[in-house]
Order: C-alpha cells, then structure tokens, then sequence
C-alpha cells in the first residue's frame, strides 16, 4: 500500500494534530478547522476516545456529530485518521458486562473512570468492540476526508495483562497449542523445581500475587500470552477494515521504547507504524532516548513512519505540571522525528481540555482557545516542512544493527543481573555512542538477516537462541563486525540457563568463555586497560558487571588492572572468516566504549559525518542517503551555542554554499547539507 502522502499526490511531510471536536461548543468548530489550516495543518486523528459518543446505547450508533465536524475539516483540504474507539469502553457496557473490567495480579478487579478498562481476551468484548468497528467502517468507508485508521491507543498503557478467570483458561489453552502436552510443558519449564509438577492443563496458575516468586518460564510465557492477546484483539479489528475500507491505510499508536508487547510481531499487519513522543514528559528531554525510539519504530517495518501524538506543551498527569517546552523547542523535537524518518507529525493536542484528567496536559491551544507563541511556532515549522525537498528514495543511512528481542527484554525483567542495568545501560550505551559520530543505527528482531549492516551489536543478549546464533555466525564470517556484550547466551529461548559457559552458541566464533563473573556495585568499578589494533590504549571504568575471560582461541584485547581478577581478560577479539568477533565482558564508562566504536568505524571502512568538539555534545547529527547523494542532519538540541567539525566536504542544502569544516549552531538550530 502507498503511503497516505503519496495518495495525496506530494511526498511532503504532513503537519497534524489530534482534535476532539465532541470535547467542544459546535459554535467552534469552524473556528478550529480555519486556525488549523491556516497554521499548515493537513492531518487531523479523530474518535479514538469517543465511543459513548458513537454509540450512547447498545445498538444505537450516532454518527451525525462527526460527519458535521469532517465536513468542516475537508472544506479546509484536512484529511481524517479515525481512531476505532475501544480503549474507552462506554460505562453502559460496562454496567452490563462487569466481568470486561480487567483482573490485577492480587485478583481485584478495577473499577470504571479512567481509560483501558477492559481484558483484552474477553470474548464478549472483542464481539462489542468487533460491532463498533464495523459500524464506523460501514459509515466512513466512502467519505472523502477519512484516508486511514488508528486502531484502539496506546495498547498496555497503563495495564498490560489480565488475570481474570477467562484469562487464566485462555492462556491455558494458548500452552496446549504451544507445547502439545504437558511433558513438554514440564519439561520445558523445569517444574520439578519445587514440586510444581502439573498433571493437568487446568492446574497451571496466572503469576498472580504468591508466596516467594514464580517459575520464571511460566512468567516469560505468560508475558508472550498477553502480547500475543493484544496482537489478537488488533487483528481482528485489521480484519474487519481490510475487508470494507481497502484503500484506507491501518496502523496504530505505539509508545517507542515501551517494553511489555512485542512491537515486532505487533506492527506485521499494519500498513506503517507510529508512536507517541513525549520529550519532556517526567523531567529533562534526553535526545538521544528520543532518537533510539524514533529509530526502533522506523525499524519495526524498516520505513518510514508517523508521529501520532508529538508534545506540543507542558504536560501534567498527578505529578505537578512539566516544564513548558521554551521557544524553539517544539520546532526541534518536530524536526527530529523527520530526520529518523517521520513523514507526519501530529500534535497532542490542539487544545487543551478544560475537563478531565487531562486539563493540563497542554496542546497547542491554551484553555482559552486563543493562538498565542506555540501556535505561532508550529506554524512557523509546517510552512518549513512545505520547503523542504529531498529525493523521495531518501532514507537514513544505517550501516550499524542491534539485535533487539523483545522475549529477551521480558527474561531480563523476570530475572534482573544487575539492578543498574537497565536497558538504557545494555542497549541505549552502544546506540549512544555510534549516533555520537553520525553512524545510523537500526534495530533488528532476532532471525532477521543481518545482510547489509557492516556492524552488528548483541547487546547483553541475555536469551539467545540458537537461529540468532547462526545469523550473528554468517553476519561475521561473510565480512561484518560483531560486537557482543556481557550476559549473552546465558539463556536459551525457552528460559533455560545453558549448561555451557557464556556466551553459549556462541562461543566457538567468539573464541572465548566467560570463567566466572562478578556483579560488582557502581562505586567498585573495575579498571580496564584496552588496546585494540590500530588504536592508542585506553584505560578507563567497567561497572556493574564483569566477565573474566577465559580465551580459547581469540586475542586478549582489554584486561583488568584491580580487583581480584587483576590481570585476566576483560575483552577478546577473534577474526573469523572475512569479518571479526569483539566481546566485551562488562559495562564500561564512556570513554572506552568510544574507543571501540572508533575502532569499529576504522574495521568497516565507515565514514564518520561529524569529529566531535568538546562543546558539541547535544548536537545530534543524522545522515540520510538517496541514489544520487547524501544528506546531513545537525540539531542543536541545548540552550547554548555549540560548534562542531564536519567530516567531509557539505554545502548547505538551502543555499548550496560550501559549508567550513566548522559549523556553528544557535540553541535549539537545525541546518540541513548535502554532500559535495
């Protein structure tokens, strides 16, 4: 399917908000759609929350209300994304069907008032929800302004599984189909372990409150149910779309670095994904965190994507009101989603409600309506995005893969290493490091090929199987650089510990096993001293973690200088086929970690865009690649002037004058090169 922009005859970035009109006096409806298109906006999402709207009784569907406001819409050239309304669940359904209310793991079942109410494998849902859909897909199936579909929102937010009744004999039924009898299933999971042996399907529990903890493969299976019950309820909604609305698109909102569905699996059938970004939400922005979300959700399908819901204000939920973006800064973080591949940007939202639970989760209205410096801005960054002309088979430019399992990040979860590392310690430390240097960065879900990466990272993969195994082995023996972190291949993919030594299946292409291991505290960090081919040696700090090393075949490339371990490995290299195997047996600070990643760039023939100055450090750079040239990406995202290097010679793409090897950006500044 073509994207929704090339249905509209442009490849332009689209410029978006998310509109409640049945949240508002109809009196102002006309007033909204003028403001919007006169501020560029081209895309609005509409009735993802309004379900009590759509339909006020069982049966009786309302559509009238909408159909005024699209009308409005389309006279002003705004097109529709429609969200189907089922994370909002009307208190009339609820009143007549109790049990659709989801279960908590102490068995309490919640009450009505907020959103996500409802057991995602409620079979008397789906058939609700299923009705509703299909209602909507009859009415809007032929109105011109309707070019797409959002379904439900945010999947799992504030919930994910369920332990109700029905939950409990479904995710039985999902075992059976998945291990055939419960001699696998006993075997699988090791219930032998305290007496937990089961004669019949109808003894297995949900992980509900218990004494002590869990068997962490019921836990790692029961999270691969819930994610795959999410995937169930979505599909069927897909279905009922593809079948009447075939030349709309479907996708739905995901949350970035969100962690309890696998995003993978979820965003197969869906014809693009998108996400919601929220910068500044709890705290300072973290560009760099921003970016790896945007990068993941590109990587989901491998092309672009949306931004659903961009911030567009401050934000509050119960925790007090967030700092108010300054000027400048919404420009930036819409700028930043186009240059990891964005091609709409939908603000949340256009103005702030003056009712419910989210009065002050600001949009780009205030309370009163009236256009004020935020308006002003994102209208200033839409007329931007209309001038801005790349080679429609532009796409960022992605030399380097970090395997990315989701199964994996759950058998983390479950059964924590080390209580400092965290995600952004075992994945967002490499990512970091190569965006530092302008590398792109794509995600890559287990079994996928790695062909056309030239570096490849397993970070920590604490649960490797042995297909991602083969993959990493053809990867590196075929000319690419593997670099593989602490924990991998401790587990296998049903949750078993390897009675091998770390990293397992890997092993034997490493050249190395991990002796033992020592799960040091951040204030007892082990000193390393690194020397790899062609680069000054490096000392510097490994925390949380370290493996000590015991070479079989591979070069000792770092060792220990304290600690009781003094003077064993601390990293190997290993050449192997046309490429090399590094293993890096710890957390370590950044200054090592840039060493290897200097390495890595020198290995693989890989051309840094940027030479980084010591006041450069919140610049972000970001390359993109056409047929016929390559493009470059600075976004300055501190409140202070900064100055850089560049790499290569660039002209700037507005102007085409050559550019110095010095480039100087104002706070919160985006400039955008070309290649000369």
């Amino acid at each position: 399917m073509t994207m929704p922009v090339s249905a509209r005859g442009d490849s332009k970035v689209l410029v978006g908000v998310d509109y409640y009109p049945e949240q508002w006096p109809r009196a102002r409806w006309p007033i909204d759609a003028k403001l919007m298109a006169d501020a560029g906006v081209r895309v609005v999402r509409v009735g993802e929350f309004a379900w009590s709207e759509f339909e006020p009784a069982p049966g009786r569907y309302a559509f009238a209300w909408l159909d005024d406001a699209l009308q409005l819409l389309r006279q002003h050239d705004i097109s529709v994304v429609l969200g189907t309304p089922t994370a909002t669940p009307p208190a009339w359904l609820i009143q007549r069907h109790p049990e659709i209310l989801p279960v908590d793991p102490d068995g309490v079942r919640v009450g009505f008032g907020g959103r996500r109410h409802y057991c995602p494998t409620r079979a008397v849902y789906r058939r609700y929800a299923g009705e509703i859909v299909t209602s909507l897909a009859d009415h809007y199936r032929e109105h011109g302004a309707v070019i797409g579909w959002q379904i439900d929102n945010e999947f799992a937010c504030h919930r994910g599984g369920c332990f109700c009744e029905e939950c409990r004999t479904t995710f039985q039924r999902w075992l059976q189909r998945r291990y055939g009898s419960l001699e696998h299933l006993n075997e699988t999971w090791g219930t032998a372990f305290w007496s937990q042996t089961y004669t019949a399907w109808e003894q297995i529990p949900l992980p509900a409150r218990t004494v002590a903890v869990h068997n962490p493969a019921l836990r790692l299976d029961f999270q691969r149910f819930v994610s795959d019950a999410y995937t169930e309820f979505q599909d069927l909604q897909i279905e009922i779309l593809r079948t009447r609305c075939p030349r709309h698109f479907i996708t739905t909102n995901l949350m970035g670095l969100f962690d309890e569905l696998d995003y993978f699996k979820l965003s197969r059938p869906l014809d693009f994904v998108a996400w919601d970004n929220y910068p500044g939400y709890h705290g300072p922005a973290d560009p760099v965190r921003t970016a790896m979300a945007h990068d993941l959700t590109r990587s989901l399908k491998h092309r672009k994507f949306w931004v659903m819901e961009q911030q567009a204000g401050p934000t509050a939920w119960e925790g007090g009101v967030d700092r108010s973006p300054p000027p400048g800064l919404l420009r930036l973080w819409t700028w930043q989603a186009v240059a990891h591949g964005a091609e709409a940007v939908v603000y949340f939202r256009w103005r702030t409600a003056t009712q419910g639970a989210e009065q002050f989760w600001h949009g780009i209205l205030d309370h009163d309506g009236r256009p004020r410096r935020r308006y002003e801005e994102v209208a200033r960054t839409a007329a931007e995005l209309a001038g801005l002309e790349l080679p429609p088979d532009a796409v960022p430019e992605t030399p380097v893969a970090i395997v990315l399992s989701y199964d994996d990040r759950w058998a983390w979860k479950i059964q924590p290493q080390h209580a400092a590392a965290t995600f952004d310690r075992r994945v967002g430390d490499w990512y970091r490091m190569f965006r530092d240097y302008g590398i792109g960065v794509e995600f890559v879900a287990p079994g996928e090929p790695l062909r056309g990466y030239r570096v490849a990272i397993l970070p920590s993969l604490f649960m490797l199987n042995d297909a991602t195994a083969h993959q990493a082995e053809e990867f590196t023996r075929t000319g690419g650089l593997l670099i593989v972190g602490p924990r991998t291949g401790v587990k296998d993919e049903t949750s078993r510990v390897r009675d091998v030594p770390p990293p397992g299946p890997l092993s034997e292409l490493l050249g190395v096993e991990v002796d033992e291991y020592d799960a040091i505290g951040t204030d007892d960090a082990a000193t390393v001293d690194l020397t790899l081919p062609g680069l000054p040696s490096l000392t510097g700090r490994s925390t949380i973690w370290s493996d000590v090393l015991g070479p079989r075949s591979a070069d000792v490339v770092a060792v220990y200088r304290d600690q009781y371990y003094a003077g064993r490995p601390a990293a190997t290299l290993q050449m192997a086929g046309r490429g090399a195997a590094l293993y890096v047996g710890g957390f370590w600070e950044s200054g090592l970690l840039d060493g290897v990643v200097r390495w890595a760039l020198r290995q693989q023939d890989l051309d840094a865009a940027v030479v980084r100055r010591s006041n450069a450090h919140d610049v972000e750079a970001v390359v993109w690649r056409s047929a016929a040239a390559r493009y470059l990406f600075l976004l300055n995202h501190g409140d202070r002037s900064a100055s850089l290097g560049l790499a290569g010679q660039w002209a700037e793409l507005a102007t085409q004058q050559p550019q110095s090897e010095t480039v100087s950006l104002q706070p919160f500044a985006v400039k955008l090169f070309v290649a000369r």
